[in-house]
């Protein structure tokens, strides 16, 4: 905006003030402009003229000429057109607010949206306003007065939607005034955009709105009109109620005043009018040179003119068209017959063109064009089943591969202009935003479909070349066993496979039709191999329904069939397929549009030279030459039946013309038609109407009386014209003989058939006839007439008489057997069963009919062998139905089997040979659809009854057998080819949409299950049959082994097996598990577990993959129990370690899942009690001998539950064996969950609560308790120190699980090698168990017998008392027992080092022990030698990469020398011995000083190579014992040297960080022994040397490692006792210093003498040891944390500060030193007093004496720290002030005695402590800040924020103190170590001891008092670093600690110095707290 500005002001550099803001103000009067405009849109007609104004002024502003305001059409039309615009130089340094443009563009672009939408309905209204204007309101004068404003509102609209397309109304407006424009085209695409969403499915019409409800009933009506069917078809699924549609079209119009939309298309205007109006004449365009094509323009014009639309008149003529008509006819005339005889299927014709409503008529095929009385009539024969259906369907749907006649047909019309929008063509893209209408999308989706195609066609179960080998081998072994049993039973059929792979190569790609072998009763009907190369869709429609169960259910009437049966079958081999004459069809066009027919005269025409032969031709007519397909036979019938009486008035009037012709009254005129062809017209007409009858009066049609009695008064005319014609022709003198008799006959032979249909005409009458016209025929020329084309009669011959008499004298049977009452099934099976079964098993049934009724079914059975099985199957299904009635399943078995064979002998009758080759394709997949659906109604009633072959005797079981077989050799010529296909042998078949080739795998897989169930029901009936015939069966269940093993490999190789839901594999599954037989079958169950379940038995056995899905075995239970003996069988094979490895393990799993847990029993419960007290009980040392013998068992229930079997077969065994061998394969380097030890000691527990009796699960019980223990002790000590029971209990748990399990193993009978092989390992851990029992850290806990006690009464003096039930077991005989149990394991594996080793230590403890010198057999040395040396004779050798087992090698060298240390051998001796070792070998021992050998040399020597060997330090008993030979020799200070240096070599680092690891052969717990011998020895050795320097750090380490050792208290408190005695001798001080010389000191003087002390020790040149010795003390109070009890700390501290204290005053000049005082009480009280103000006998005072006395440690920081707060337990641990106990309140101490006025003050020993760590404290040298005072209430408390109160309280004092010129630096080095390396150590230590609480009561009474204290008020805002720099060096030191303690032997001498380095001391929070609380005390005395 503009603005001025002083002119003495410099611009500011800020460029956002020129932001050029234009744009917005010119939008926002463009808004204003709008809101004007759209105001007076909204005041009325009156304000139109305004309203116009202001919106001319509204578009001509400038916002609509930005290039933002254009479309993105009119950009697309100018940017080629016009220059790029170029912006003004001004423009490129002017910023712009991108957020303001952005805003500024939404806003215009809505702007212009809104305009150009309210200018759209302004022009509407702005016309309508002047509607009243109008004189004429006529439809025309309407849409001229709204036809200009709705252009330009459509303009307007346009505009507006191609910014926002989102707006349903506006595109409902468009719509509305795009019907006054007649653009239905622009309708029609706005109607779609409103049903067009967003989702590209092609179904996402969404029909939840009511706008789109009314868009989508609009569109519906607009479709209706421009007849577009595939959009109709496609959006035809959602359709808005008829109902809701009225309501919207009267309430959701937009515009409800323009004139409606007309029902069908009409011009008001003469120049609108096209041409092709013209009403004259009526065009009939074609598509094709075909007689479909033909009939079906004239049924449309028929229909048309019934309806008068259009109104063709009595001058009305038809003129038929086809575009470029000459190259048709040449074409036509250039095709080969061959294309010609496929091409029958038409291309969908044009609609005609005449008037509007003739649109409608689309499809002339459709029964929706026609009227209804001819649908009904002529849908019957389309719709009825049989051959005839199977022939023209075949007929109208050729194969896919022949259909190419009419390509160029279709690719002309297409070229054709469309009425279909395309906005590209128009230039206007579409962006990708905008949502496609549904039409684009579905037109889209058909082309994608072809894409498609080819993945489609890919077989998902592709083979390789190389699995064909295998498919082989499986199919010759099968053939070649099954043929075998086959034989046994007396069946054949399935012949050799070789034999059907020779057709794979030659017949199955031959002529289409060609059989592929024979079998006993003829051919199949054609070669199914072939049939699927040459797959189209009729064959899957085929396939896939079979018969559609017309023929089998029960609702299909017997009589429909019967008279189905009784039809005569035309031989289709001799009745081609009609083949269209093009140059009669064009003759036929021409005579048409040359004479200008009308279409009455061109339809008889049409009829007359397709029904009669024609003059000038001997061609045979159509009608007679071959078979129509279905469509134009149905289009015929149409016809003929729509235009009958024209047809009628023709030839009655052309008969009566040619009569009076020849009577000379009338003269031949237009045509030459004869009397002959009138005749044979008539004929024909007659003969076609009949066949029409039939079918419509057949009792399965549905066609309803009235058209009945129509299309019986059209027969009855055309019958009565036909003889009429006739016997005008045989009046004539003129006769051609040969034409008469073939009419003749075909007359008679109608009006025989017409009189059998009739019920007034006697059936003795009819076979009179047939006799009469059969004498005829055999007697005259004309053997036989054949009518292709007519479905009642379509030959007449000799036999098809024959054929019509015995189906009416049977006829009379039939009904009586077929009116049988359905509910009486008794009288049904009466009926039924005789005349089934009389030909199969005749002698049976001869014996038990009469003669005549034998005839009757013999005739009967004569005529159902003359047609097809559909009549016999409804048979054999009508008594299923009644045997099912009574529940008679065995023959309903019987019955569905005879139906099986009834279907085998149909496909191979020979009948089909003679039958047309095109439909016998069909028929088979029909015939093995519903052969497919008996098999498996078949298989399901069998499994549903065992007893389901009870009725089914052998003769009846062989030949269901042979049918069986005979339709599996069928199969596999699909199976062989079905490999082919998969392989790529042969070419796949070829399909042109996707869905077509689903449905074809669909069908595929249709036939592998149809495999499958063949093979299963013949397995079925193999087993009967083994049953029934068993003298015919060598082996019991070998062949069904056999056959289960061949079949499953055949199809399983395929990958069948997964078909009919895993059916055979289920099957098998049930018999493997049902056989007796002792044949291995483990391979075929685990194969067939593998198929259902996905479980692996054994890897390479019986985990072929078969293409099976794996099932959830956790839901069977069942058959997870039958798994349990298979897949122990499997783990007997394999070792734990492998078992874990292998896929098995999976397996045991995943059955176990399913299993479940086990239900707890009576049985079960009481067992597992009794085996918890067994386990839990004090382990008796007599069990332990008996077991030894085999004496020894637990009382336990026999338990019967379902899983007893399980745990019988050692399941749960297996389960805890391999979960516990689980646990034990992993390394664990940290503490991990036990959950799978638990696990594994549950299902142990679980075998012993169902058989206590297996010994290997007391075994592995133990096993588990021994991970138990070893997982308590080999991570830390804890449950060594706190939970000593709880290993106590689980020794024992182990201790007795082996006693078990050795007293069971010696009574097994099981003497195998692997069975002694694994006692042996029980007896050797066994023994390991008791001697780590016997050793520390458990000291024999696990055999204490305190709890083991009786009671006992004295008959004396009738008292109890309590005794042992026995005496605990002594070492000395644990020992000796695990001795024997390890000489027990060596006895087979006498090569196991670590048994001897074992042995060899048990040994040495049994000869060390003094009970060796009383027993017997005494353990000798040599005894001991030699376990030891066997046991470094068998240790494996060192590999490269493993470290060399060095135990054996250290334990003898380790055990001679304490031999020869011990005088029991001697030093040649000892060195003989250890020759054994390699390690000893080549060191030559040497002489001392005194000639004597020198054996300490000698072994130190040989500990030197095992300490070299043992590279990686893991060995530290080798380190250790080199140490105390060398320190054991005398006990000198060099030897001490010696040692330190030894254990300096690889345990304890420079910092003294203990490095000691568990070896690996080192039992779990001795790690800890070790570590406290260690240290003790160490502690001592420092004692010895006075290195206070590494004690003081031995001592840090020690505090911090609590879990490291066993009993750390014990260790703690006598580390601590040498430490404090080794500061004592360092600093000579002596021992109750403190209390002689404070006992002579008054209280005032010590207090002003204390304060210079503390003055002159803070003095940095002040050196004194007292003073390093009294900060080492102090920090080692607070470092043991009241861990240590007793006051041995707190005597040194007072001692220390004592005799500083005396050094100190003993520099003062003579004046200011005070002569003792003299004792006025006894020495040791500590509490000075005169004797004027304390009498002796006081009582308070002798008590506070007392106090004083007994007073315990007290550690912490003493004085104010200890007084006013929590102290600073040593490293940062905040401690809680504690009261000593014992000790009186402090102010009760300074209280005056109640009377005694004159009582003077004490020193106490809190007093000394608190003046000792007073001294020690250096604060850091600052100004002294501005000092005010306020009062502070002092509050003890425990809370963790005391410490940084404390640390704000102690800053005030450390500055006073810095103002009184103190220094906080130090130039003693020892302390400041101490110092900083003490808190951070302790800063990971536990919480304070016990002592934390004792000085709590003192601290409360102290600080009780509100006192006056000085603060510094500024101190936060001056010194806010202080304490976070303290903090921060606690925390480096603390890390430098840690890396020491974390780097082990890593650890250098450069960490070291790094420790060692002293620098400034910052004082930390503990110091400046003493010093403040001292300051305190300081005010306090004032």
């Amino acid at each position: 905006m503009s603005g001025w500005a002083a002119i003495n002001l410099e611009p500011d550099d800020d460029p956002l003030d020129l932001v050029d803001d234009t744009k917005e103000l010119q939008l926002e009067e463009a808004f204003k402009l709008y809101q004007n405009a759209l105001k007076l849109h909204s005041q009325g007609p009156a304000y139109y003229d305004a309203a116009r104004e202001a919106y001319d002024e509204l578009f001509q502003s400038e916002v609509f000429k930005y290039p933002e305001a254009a479309s993105e059409f009119d950009h697309d039309q100018t940017e080629d057109a016009l220059p790029a615009l170029q912006l003004p130089a001004t423009d490129a340094i002017l910023p712009v607010s991108l957020g303001a443009a952005a805003d500024t563009a939404n806003s215009l672009s809505q702007l212009v949206y809104l305009a150009y939408k309210s200018r759209a309905q302004f022009l509407v209204d702005t016309t309508h306003a002047l509607y009243n204007q109008l004189s004429d309101k006529s439809r025309s004068v309407l849409f001229d007065h709204y036809a200009l404003a709705c252009l330009r509102s459509l303009s307007d609209a346009a505009a507006a939607l191609e910014r926002d397309d989102t707006d349903l109304d506006l595109w409902k407006r468009a719509s509305r005034v795009s019907d006054v424009l007649h653009t239905v085209r622009i309708v029609r695409f706005c109607l779609e955009s409103v049903l067009a969403g967003d989702d590209e499915g092609e179904d996402a019409i969404d029909l939840s709105g009511l706008d789109e409800a009314f868009a989508k009933g609009e569109l519906q009506s607009v479709l209706n009109n421009v007849d577009d069917p595939l959009a109709k078809t496609r959006t035809s699924d959602l359709q808005p109620r008829d109902g809701l549609l009225s309501l919207l079209r009267h309430s959701n119009d937009p515009y409800p005043f323009l004139p409606q939309r007309a029902r069908a298309f009409e011009y008001l205007k003469d120049v609108q009018r096209p041409l092709f109006f013209a009403p004259l004449e009526t065009h009939l365009p074609l598509s094709s040179l075909t007689q479909l094509s033909i009939a079906q323009a004239l049924l449309q014009i028929i229909v048309a003119h019934a309806k008068r639309n259009p109104d063709l008149g009595v001058g009305g003529r038809i003129r038929i068209e086809l575009p470029h008509s000459a190259e048709l006819l040449e074409m036509e005339s250039s095709r080969s017959p061959k294309t010609k005889e496929t091409e029958q299927k038409p291309v969908n014709t044009n609609p005609i063109v005449g008037t509007v409503d003739e649109i409608e008529i689309d499809s002339p095929a459709s029964f929706h064009s026609v009227p209804d009385e001819v649908q009904v009539a002529v849908q019957t024969p389309h719709a009825s089943g049989g051959e005839t259906d199977s022939r023209d369907e075949s007929a109208s749907h050729p194969p896919a591969t022949e259909e190419t006649g009419g390509s160029t047909l279709v690719a002309e019309s297409v070229a054709l202009p469309s009425r279909k929008r395309s906005s590209t063509a128009a230039g206007n893209e579409e962006p990708e935003a905008r949502a496609r209408s549904k039409r684009i999308k579905a037109r889209e989706s058909l082309v994608g479909s072809t894409a498609l195609e080819e993945d489609l066609s890919q077989d998902p179960s592709f083979l390789h070349p190389a699995q064909i080998a295998n498919i082989e081998s499986a199919d010759d072994m099968t053939f070649k066993l099954i043929n075998d049993i086959l034989e046994k039973i007396g069946v054949t059929g399935l012949g050799r496979i070789d034999d059907l792979r020779g057709l794979l190569g030659g017949d199955f790609l031959a002529t289409p039709g060609t059989s592929t072998g024979t079998s006993d009763s003829g051919r199949p009907l054609c070669n199914l191999g072939q049939i699927l190369v040459n797959w189209n869709e009729e064959n899957s429609s085929a396939f896939s329904t079979g018969h559609g169960g017309r023929d089998h259910l029960e609702k299909s009437t017997g009589l429909s069939l019967f008279l189905k049966h009784s039809k005569p079958a035309l031989a289709k081999e001799a009745t081609p397929v009609m083949v269209d004459d093009p140059h009669q069809i064009a003759s036929f066009i021409r005579t048409v549009n040359t004479e200008s027919f009308h279409y009455t005269d061109s339809l008889f025409l049409w009829l007359l030279q397709l029904l009669t032969f024609q003059p000038a031709s001997l061609n045979v007519p159509p009608y007679l030459q071959g078979t129509w397909s279905a469509d134009f036979k149905q289009t015929l019938m149409q016809i003929i039946i729509a235009a009958n009486e024209q047809i009628v008035s023709t030839l009655i009037q052309y008969v009566q013309h040619i009569t009076k012709a020849r009577s000379g009254i009338a003269q031949t005129t237009r045509t030459s038609l004869s009397l002959a062809q009138a005749t044979e017209f008539a004929q024909a007409m007659f003969e076609l109407h009949l066949d029409v009858y039939s079918e419509i009066t057949d009792p399965t049609s549905i066609v309803d009386s009235l058209s009945r009695k129509q299309q019986s008064e059209r027969l009855e005319a055309w019958s009565q014209i036909a003889t009429d014609v006739i016997h005008l022709l045989h009046a004539e003198a003129e006769n051609r003989q040969d034409g008469i008799d073939a009419i003749a006959l075909r007359f008679l032979w109608a009006s025989i058939f017409y009189a059998k249909l009739s019920d007034s005409v006697d059936k003795g009458h009819v076979l009179l006839c047939l006799a009469d016209l059969q004498r005829l025929l055999e007697l005259g020329s004309i053997k036989e007439i054949l009518l292709p084309n007519n479905t009642a009669m379509p030959f007449i011959s000799v036999s098809a008489a024959e054929q019509e008499i015995s189906k009416l004298r049977t006829m009379e049977f039939f009904m009586g057997v077929f009116d049988t009452d359905n509910s009486e099934p008794e009288s049904v099976i009466t009926k039924l069963e005789p005349v089934l079964e009389y030909g199969r098993d005749f002698e049976t049934w001869s014996a038990t009919l009469a003669v005549r009724d034998r005839e009757e079914i013999e005739n009967f059975q004569s005529f159902l062998s003359t047609g097809d099985a559909s009549l016999t199957l409804f048979l054999w299904k009508r008594l299923q139905n009644a045997y099912g009635a009574i529940s008679y399943n065995t023959k309903v078995v019987s019955c569905l089997l005879r139906s099986i064979e009834t279907i085998c002998a149909e496909i191979y009758s020979i009948r089909h040979t003679k039958t047309e080759v095109a439909g016998r394709d069909v028929a088979l997949l029909r015939w093995l659809r519903d052969v497919d659906d008996l098999v498996a109604k078949t298989l399901g009633r069998i499994a549903d009854d065992k007893a389901a072959f009870e009725c089914i005797d052998e003769p009846h079981l062989r030949s269901s057998i042979s049918a069986v077989v005979t339709l599996l050799r069928l199969m596999y010529e699909f199976v062989l080819m079905d490999d082919s296909l998969r392989v790529g042998s042969s070419p796949p078949p070829h399909f042109r949409t996707a869905t077509a080739n689903k449905n074809f795998e669909k069908c595929r897989d249709r036939f592998r299950e149809m495999t499958v169930r063949l093979w299963t029901l013949l397995y079925l009936m193999i087993k009967e049959a083994k049953v029934q015939i068993p003298h015919a069966f060598d082996g019991a269940e070998k062949d069904l082994i056999v056959y289960l093993r061949c079949v499953h490999a055949s199809l399983g190789e395929r990958q069948y097996c997964k078909h009919c839901n895993k059916l055979f594999v289920r099957m098998a599954k049930t018999e493997f598990f049902s056989f007796g037989s002792e044949e291995d079958l483990s391979i075929d169950i685990a194969q067939v577990a593998y198929d259902l379940y996905g479980v692996k038995l054994s890897t390479g056995y019986g985990d072929v993959d078969h293409g099976c899905t794996a099932e959830p075995l956790e839901k069977d239970k069942r058959t997870a129990h039958t798994l349990v003996p298979i897949v122990m069988d499997y783990v007997k094979r394999l070792n734990v370690k492998d078992l874990l490895k292998s896929d098995l393990k999976t397996t045991i799993d995943r059955i176990q899942s399913a299993l479940g847990q086990v239900k707890p029993s009576p049985a079960v419960s009481f067992n597992r009690r009794a085996a918890s007290a067994y386990l839990k009980s004090v382990v008796n040392p007599q069990n332990l001998f008996q077991a030894r013998r085999g004496i020894g068992e637990l009382g336990t229930k026999a338990v019967h539950t379902e899983f007893a079997h399980i745990a019988a077969q050692g399941w749960y065994l297996l389960l805890g064996n391999m979960t516990l061998a689980k646990y034990k394969s992993v390394k664990r380097v940290n503490p991990t969950p036990t959950d799978d030890l638990d696990n594994a000691l549950g299902f142990l527990r679980q075998d012993i609560e169902h058989n206590s009796s297996n010994w290997e699960s007391w075994y592995r019980l133990a096993q588990g308790y021994d991970a138990k223990i070893e997982d308590n002790l080999i991570w830390n000590s804890q449950k060594l120190n706190d939970a000593r029971a709880e290993l106590a209990t689980l020794e024992r748990n182990a201790i007795n699980a082996y006693t078990m399990a050795t007293a069971m193993a010696m009574r097994s009978e099981d003497a195998s090698f692997t069975m002694k092989e694994k006692m042996n390992d029980m007896f050797f851990e066994f023994a390991t168990r008791l001697y780590s029992s016997s050793r520390p850290p458990l000291e024999m806990e696990a055999f204490n017998t305190e709890k083991a006690v009786k009671h006992l009464s004295n008959y004396v003096d009738q008292s109890m008392s309590k005794q042992a039930m026995f005496r605990p077991m002594s070492e000395y005989s644990l020992w000796s027992f695990a001795a024997h149990l390890i000489r027990l394991s060596l006895s087979s594996d006498s090569k196991s080092w670590v048994r001897y080793y074992l042995l060899g230590k048990c040994l040495w403890k049994m000869f060390r022990s003094p009970t060796n010198l009383k027993v017997q057999t005494r353990v000798q040395i040599d005894d001991i030698i030699e376990a030891f040396s066997d046991a470094v004779k068998y240790v494996p050798k060192k590999e490269r990469s493993s470290d060399p087992i060095l135990e054996p090698h250290s334990k003898l060298v380790s055990t001679v020398h304490k031999l020869q240390d011990i005088g029991a051998i001697t030093i040649a001796q000892a060195v003989q011995y250890l020759q054994v070792t390699q390690y000893a070998r080549g060191i030559q021992i040497t002489d001392d000083e005194d000639g004597k050998p020198n054996w300490e040399t000698y072994i130190l020597s040989v500990l030197k190579r095992l300490q070299t060997a043992d590279k990686s330090g893991w060995h530290h008993r080798i380190t250790a014992r080199a140490a105390h030979v060398v320190y054991n020799n005398g006990e000198s200070l060099s030897g001490a040297l010696g040692a330190k240096h030894q254990f300096t070599q690889s345990i304890f680092t420079k910092t003294m960080t203990m490095q000691v690891w568990k070896p690996e052969h080192e039992r779990a717990g001795r790690h800890y022994v070790y570590t406290g011998r260690y240290l003790r020895f160490f502690v001592e050795i420092l004692d010895k040397l006075g290195d206070r320097s590494n004690l003081e750090q031995v001592v840090r380490r020690i505090r911090r490692k609590t879990t490291d050792f066993i009993n750390h208290l014990k260790i703690w408190e006598d580390t601590v006792i040498v430490y404090v005695d080794l500061l004592r001798k360092l600093g000579n001080v002596p021992r109750g210093h403190e209390r002689d010389l404070f006992d002579n000191i008054t209280f005032d003087e010590f207090t002003r003498q204390s304060e210079k002390l503390e003055k002159w020790a803070h003095d940095p040149e002040t050196s004194t040891t007292y003073l390093d010795l009294l900060q080492d003390a102090i920090e080692l109070k607070k470092l043991n944390n009241s861990l240590m009890k007793g006051p041995a700390i707190d005597d040194l501290i007072g001692d220390t500060y004592a005799a500083m204290y005396e050094l100190f005053v003993s520099q003062l000049p003579p004046e200011e030193q005070v002569a003792p005082k003299v004792d006025t009480l006894p020495q040791g009280t500590f509490i000075n007093m005169t004797s004027e103000t304390a009498p002796t006998g006081d009582d308070n005072l002798d008590r506070m004496r007392l106090n004083n006395l007994l007073s315990s440690q007290t550690d912490g920081a003493s004085g104010s720290a200890v007084e006013n707060g929590p102290s600073m337990a040593g490293l940062g641990i905040i401690a809680p002030a504690a009261q000593p106990v014992g000790t009186p309140p402090p102010d009760a101490i300074r209280m005056p005695v109640p009377g005694k006025p004159g009582r003077a003050k004490t020193i106490t020993r809190r007093e000394v402590q608190k003046k000792a760590e007073a001294a020690i404290v250096k604060p850091p040298p600052i100004k002294t800040p501005t000092l005010t005072k306020r009062l502070i209430v002092n509050v003890p408390s425990i809370r963790k924020d005391d410490e940084s109160e404390a640390g704000n309280d102690d800053g005030d004092r450390s500055v006073r103190d810095q103002a009184n010129g103190r220094s906080g630096l130090s130039s003693r080095r020892g302390s400041v170590s101490m110092r900083n390396s003490a808190e951070p150590e302790l800063a990971e230590d536990d919480d304070g001891g016990d002592g934390d609480n004792e000085d709590e009561g003192d601290d409360e009474n102290e600080n009780s008092d509100t006192e006056i204290v000085e603060e510094d008020t500024t101190r936060k805002r001056l010194f806010p670093g202080l304490v976070a720099a303290a903090t921060k060096a606690d925390d480096d030191d603390d890390a430098d600690e840690e890396e020491d303690d974390d780097s082990g032997e890593d650890k250098t001498s450069e960490g070291k110095a790094e420790d060692d380095e002293a620098g400034p001391e910052i004082p930390d929070s503990q110091d400046v707290a003493e010093i403040g609380e001292h300051d305190k005390d300081e005010m306090e005395v004032e």
